[in-house]
């Protein structure tokens, strides 16, 4: 096969292709080739047919008259024939036959003599390997063999070996480029079509700025010149914004194509193949041996091997066309990813066309209706009188919000008529003689309103009727979530008529769903209407749907394979490690070998495995159109995200997690600077300043490790937990950056300080501390641990009769940044020596250099805090830093510290106290308030403020409501935080129902712990279930769980649980949520795995014989690390042999499960939105929601073969040198 190639000049773009079989034996055909394509020449050799003349243009030129560059010459006296080329109108055309040839019958051919064709590679391997090329016919079977390579691994498997490694790296950067080209050059012609056809790409257009004008000045002739005025001002704004984009995206475009000229690739690519091919030919020389007359053996010299350096010379030869067919490959795939993509997005076209059209029926909303009515009327026992009864059996938790008030139909089951009640729910059933039915809606109805409605909704139906269409056509054509199906009558009627009419056919459980539309907190200055503020209302915890992907469970399979084999291993082997190992101070590291193969017997098992996850994967069908009746509810991030950045705000989390809020750009940061320009606290510094801290950290983290290596007892493991942070040489240093969350419960709104320091130098030196301070403040007596050890000890309490009783709390006023670090520090060491050297000077060699490596952590980690802000760095002078690790512990033990010394709990008069970090709770005996408050005002801390407060009857602390009741005990219940909005994971959620359940039953437990008395308990429960219900859960599945959970959960309500390690008894398969995993039992691959060792190991026992081979026994857990008794002795050809026996290690008794991570919520898309505002990021981050890719770089990361690539290979290369314009 003959193929012509037109490329532009430079950038060796493909313009057009036009492709011809050349292999017919009728001359006349050649003849009809000539006159059809303008070619005037033919040479046809043995096997393989070339055509290379050329005319001076083509019949009908598409670009002007140009002709073909080539250059031949005969192998057989290897003399270059001459070449010529014509390049008009800056074109070139390039016809290489190497890479497209068709073998042809001998007996077509006219001449023997094998005539190549290559352009531009004769001239690029003349440079380039110089003399001592292999023969002719060798080369073009090396590039005719590249053109079967389909992907960049596959060609990159057809270099000679020995220079596979030094040029994968290379050759992928250029692949990586070349994508980019692609896309950057996709993105470039979209934008130049948007320009000729006027219209601007969605993420450069804004909205026409309106301005607001009186209405007597809005109607005149000046105001409508301003509005023209604006107007073209706008216009003429997106026009240039436009036009610079695409003279931007330009230059992008030819800053890539400079990086893929020819002369460029093979000046990357040669000093590679020039290292690697010295270091061979040095290395890897080869004998030759002489011998005398006689044959007698004389001697050896070692020289250069010439096949090596053939071979050497080859891969600098053909460098340049490993280069070029890479950027064949990737071209290729992107033309026929982009037919791919606009075929599916045709297909999507029909598809939404087909769905609003099809008559698919669902559940009647009138049945629907009609089952819970009577499931309703069979609860209630039929008596005289108007009986009324409202659907919801609960309150509901809106009473105290803004859609309080609105009216509500119920039935009155006497006369069948509808009554209005004021009620708080969102959801309403109305019925009349069984037979019409409609929900409530949002807003108060009036009654004309609502009979208007339900008397027009009639008479249309009636007339429907009358022209021959029936109800029920109109309601299975009618979709709720696609207006293109509203009939077009609902426009002529009242708009409370045309509402009703659309809830009256929508489903009920969509009605239910969209009950988590509520309102959001927001900061001064903001305004947000209510499709954005109901999108946002479903909390932060909304998961966005994933596309099922068997893979994952493939995946999953096989990194637990190698993570159960290094437990068998370890199981194994364990006990002659001299250094033990502590998990909270593991540092994730690439797995540098695959894990020792086990036994036999154990493989058997993986290999059950293996069967069962295949079979499983098998059996899982496609995933169809989704029928979630929600669906049209799901939140949209892109509108959500334009509408953000348009107006500059934030959307934050809240302190005491009251729900989120929405703030101005503007208002976040002036509430921050006022925080970090607070000269008593912070101090701003330099940036030279900044890097002399963080570098003082980075060598006392060292000092650290070396000090942990060298004295304590995992110091190996403990030596890289410590460096996991330090900086290296060519990184810049990591500085936490300060942010902060509204307090939205204070007035006025302020702002909570937080440094998150999880990336921080010295944070291994706090999570160091942390873990070591965990058992001083289990032993503290005055620290409560939580709500359920709050419980357990009010539980307890005993009040003496005939005393008053005042409930007395406390608040730590900025407890944090008021601690003195250095008497903290003091505090903290004394209690660890008290603790852990029973309060003596310690002697012991190794408890000292443990308390040196706990003191030197202690200081390092939470002195010289440096933060970051905006570009703007700071200190902060003194206290406790919220982020820092071990802060909390700090805190905690430093209040502890003083508690103790006024020896409060053998007060008699006060029978409790505790402290919760900041937050205090006394019960004190007193006669009155004041004494009350006398009594535990001596609780004090150095440097701290305490403001306290006390009452008779009753008062809250942390989530519960604690009270004295009429008998003289402590009592509680739940307590809800004022301004909170109860954001739970919403019904519209794409989280498995399994998370739902789950963390429905989670707050039940949380509830039987807050409430002292079953009657709180179920007062309690009932919220729960209309609060779930409000976010859109069914009541029936609701109630379904509170009765399979109620009672188990109020008897184990104080029951304290040990918690086990981390995958104690358990097997894990580590993963994420989606769909394919409800196809999966991880019961039944435990079960496939386990049975097959049990089996294996106990018929071996019973026979105790085995083969003498090592893989048999062994596989490659070496015998000698194994002790006896993990053993179990069998009898060999070569004598008694120990096998390790899997029943000894206690791994035959765990359960396996499947460990699933969430996928991508609106949590992290808040955080992007956040830095997009606040930072002026570059947009487009949200190309998930579009689930079709237009930009260039969904468009690179479509290739499976640049996922682990630099991308930036030959741009960081070519940058330095391209000319400043391009840079």
């Amino acid at each position: 096969m003959a193929c012509l190639m037109l490329l532009r000049k430079r950038h060796r773009e493909p313009i057009a292709i036009a492709s011809h079989v050349l292999a017919s034996r009728d001359k006349r055909s050649l003849k009809s080739y000539k006159s059809e394509t303008g070619w005037d020449g033919l040479i046809s050799i043995p096997r393989w047919t070339f055509s290379f003349a050329t005319t001076q243009s083509f019949k009908n030129p598409p670009l002007g008259e140009f002709r073909f560059v080539y250059d031949t010459y005969d192998p057989s006296d290897r003399t270059p024939l001459p070449s010529t080329s014509c390049k008009v109108g800056g074109l070139t055309l390039i016809h290489n036959v190497a890479y497209h040839v068709v073998p042809v019958d001998m007996s077509f051919t006219s001449t023997a003599v094998p005539t190549r064709l290559l352009s531009p590679m004769p001239d690029i391997l003349s440079a380039s390997s110089g003399s001592g090329v292999d023969s002719d016919s060798a080369s073009v079977a090396r590039r005719v063999a590249l053109q079967g390579a389909r992907t960049v691994d596959a060609l990159i498997d057809l270099i000679p070996g020995d220079f596979v490694e030094c040029l994968r790296g290379p050759l992928r950067g250029i692949s990586a480029t070349t994508s980019k080209l692609v896309s950057a050059r996709a993105t470039l012609v979209k934008w130049r079509q948007h320009h000729a056809a006027g219209t601007m790409p969605s993420h450069l257009f804004r909205q026409k700025p309106e301005v607001q004008l009186t209405s007597n000045f809005g109607s005149t002739d000046d105001a409508s010149q301003h509005r023209l005025a604006l107007e073209s001002a706008h216009t003429e704004y997106l026009k240039t914004t436009l036009e610079n984009a695409i003279k931007a995206k330009a230059d992008d475009v030819l800053f890539l194509e400079a990086a893929l000229e020819p002369e460029r690739l093979f000046n990357e690519l040669k000093p590679f193949i020039a290292v690697q091919g010295s270091h061979l030919l040095a290395t890897r020389k080869v004998p030759l041996i002489t011998y005398t007359d006689k044959g007698a053996f004389k001697e050896v010299k070692f020289i250069e091997d010439a096949l090596l350096a053939q071979q050497c010379r080859n891969v600098m030869a053909d460098s340049i066309a490993y280069a070029f067919r890479i950027i064949s490959i990737v071209e290729s795939h992107a033309a026929v990813e982009s037919v791919k993509q606009e075929r599916k997005r045709d297909l999507k076209k029909a598809a939404d066309v087909e769905m609003a059209d099809a008559s698919r029926p669902g559940p009647s909303i009138q049945s629907m209706v009609d089952r819970a009515v009577a499931a309703k009327l069979k609860t209630v026992e039929a008596k005289k009188g108007k009986k009324k009864v409202n659907l919801l059996p609960y309150p509901s938790p809106r009473a105290n919000s803004s859609l309080a008030g609105y009216e509500e139909e119920s039935v009155d089951f006497d006369t069948g008529r509808s009554v209005r009640l004021r009620h708080t729910s969102r959801i309403a059933v109305l019925t009349q003689s069984g037979k019409t039915a409609a929900q409530g809606y949002q807003g108060r109805r009036a009654e004309e309103g609502q009979t208007q409605a339900q008397d027009q909704a009639e008479n249309d139906g009636e007339t429907r009727q009358r022209q021959g269409k029936s109800e029920g056509e109109v309601v299975r054509t009618f979709r709720y979530d696609i207006s293109s199906t509203y009939p077009d009558w609902l426009l002529t009627v009242p708009l409370p008529a045309a509402i009703n009419y659309i809830h009256i056919h929508t489903p009920v459980e969509v009605l239910q769903a969209a009950q988590f539309m509520h309102y959001v907190h927001r900061s001064p200055g903001v305004s947000l209407p209510k499709s954005i503020e109901y999108q946002l209302a479903v909390g932060l915890k909304y998961m966005f749907h994933s596309p099922r992907k068997v893979s994952l469970i493939k995946d999953a399979w096989n990194d637990f394979k190698e993570r159960l084999r290094w437990r068998i291993y370890f199981s194994f082997t364990a006990h002659n490690d001299e250094d033990s190992y502590d998990p909270d101070f593991e540092v994730p590291r690439g797995r540098g070998k695959r894990a020792p193969l086990s036994p036999q017997y154990i493989e058997a098992g993986i290999r059950e495995g293996e069967r069962f996850v295949s079979d499983t994967i098998a059996k899982i069908p496609a995933e169809e159109e989704s029928s979630y009746p929600a669906a049209a509810l799901a939140v949209h991030p892109r509108q959500i995200s334009k509408f953000l950045e348009a107006n500059a705000y934030v959307v934050t989390s809240t302190d005491k997690n009251l729900g989120l809020a929405v703030s101005t750009r503007q208002w976040i940061n002036e509430k921050s600077l006022e925080i970090v320009g607070d000269v008593s606290n912070y101090t701003p510094l330099h940036l030279l300043m900044v890097n002399a801290i963080c570098d003082k950290q980075c060598t006392d983290m060292e000092e650290i490790a070396l000090l942990a290596e060298a004295h304590l007892p995992n110091g190996s493991q403990l030596g890289r937990f410590f460096r996991s942070k330090i900086t290296s040489q060519e990184n810049q240093h990591v500085v936490p950056t300060f942010y902060g969350i509204p307090k939205i419960h204070k007035e006025p709104v302020k702002m909570r300080p937080i440094i998150p320091c999880h990336s921080a130098i010295q944070n291994p030196a706090a999570k160091y501390v942390s873990k070591i301070l965990k058992p001083l403040i289990k032993a503290a007596p005055t620290i409560i641990h939580g709500s359920k050890d709050l419980a357990i000890k009010l539980s307890q309490i005993k009040l003496q009769p005939g005393r008053n009783t005042y409930i007395v709390t406390g608040d730590v006023v900025a407890f944090y940044p008021n601690i003195p670090i250095d008497k903290c520090i003091d505090c903290v060491v004394s209690l660890y020596r008290e603790h852990y050297g029973d309060g003596v000077e310690v002697n012991n060699e190794e408890m000292l250099r443990a308390e040196q490596v706990f003191i030197k952590c202690l200081q390092t980690g939470n002195k010289n805090l440096v933060l970051r802000y905006g570009d703007s760095f700071y200190k902060q002078k003194s206290g406790l830093a919220m982020g820092v690790a071990d802060s909390p512990d700090l805190a905690n033990l430093y209040g502890h510290w003083f508690e103790r010394q006024i020896n409060l709990l053998n007060d008699p008069d006060i029978p409790f106290y505790g402290r919760y970090i900041d937050d205090c709770l006394a019960i004190v005996h007193a006669s009155s308030s004041t004494e009350a408050l006398a009594k535990i005002t001596k609780v004090k801390y150095d440097g701290c403020k305490i403001e306290w407060e006390v009452s008779e009857h009753h008062h809250e602390f942390l989530d519960m409501m604690i009270y004295i009741d009429s008998k003289r005990t402590i009592e509680h219940m739940p307590y809800r935080k004022s301004r909170s909005h109860q954001e739970r994971i919403p019904w519209v959620s794409f989280h498995p129902i399994t998370v739902k359940r789950g963390t429905f039953i989670g707050e039940m437990s949380r509830l039987a712990t807050l409430s002292s008395k079953m009657s709180h308990y179920d007062d309690a429960i009932r919220n729960l279930n209309a609060l779930y219900v409000t976010r859109g859960y069914p009541a029936e599945l609701c109630l379904k769980w509170t009765r399979e959970n109620f009672t188990e959960r109020w008897s184990s309500r104080l029951r304290v649980t040990t918690k086990a390690g981390e995958d104690d008894g358990v097997l894990v398969l580590k993963s994420q949520y989606n769909t394919a995993w409800d196809y999966f039992s991880a019961r039944e691959l435990g079960d496939s795995i386990i049975n097959t060792w049990r089996s294996r190991i106990d018929m071996i026992d019973r026979l105790r014989t085995a083969p003498l081979n090592n893989a048999v026994l062994h596989g490659q857990i070496p015998p000698e690390k194994v002790p006896s008794e993990l053993c179990l002795e069998v009898e060999t050809t070569g004598g008694t042999e120990e096998i390790p026996d899997i029943r000894k290690i206690g791994i035959l008794n765990r359960r396996m499960i499947v460990s699933k991570k969430r996928t991508r919520n609106l949590f992290d898309l808040t955080n992007l939105w956040k830095r997009t505002v606040l930072l002026r990021l570059d947009e487009d981050v949200l190309d998930q929601d579009n689930q079709s890719s237009s930009s260039e770089e969904s468009v690179a990361s479509d290739s499976s073969d640049r996922m682990d690539i630099d991308p930036n290979l030959l741009i960081q290369t070519y940058q330095s040198l391209a000319p400043a314009a391009l840079r």
